[in-house]
């Protein structure tokens, strides 16, 4: 996993192939991201956006420096 961080959000990169394992993984990690886009509390880090470009998963969230 890969990260570029600036100072206002964080952004994560998954990458997937075609196997079964693979599709069970990005199926779990996409229902994490629909959790991640309703929760509002002054103590969860922020959920901005996410999108898929080929084979990479990128979820862009609120960047906390420590």
């Amino acid at each position: 996993m890969d990260s570029l961080d600036d100072e206002n959000n964080s952004m994560h990169q998954e990458d997937y192939d075609d196997s079964d394992n693979d599709k069970n993984d990005k199926n779990k990690i996409m229902k994490e991201v629909l959790i991640l886009k309703y929760l509002e509390h002054p103590n969860i880090i922020w959920y901005y956006t996410s999108f898929m470009e080929e084979n990479c998963l990128y979820i862009v969230m609120e960047y906390h420096k420590g």
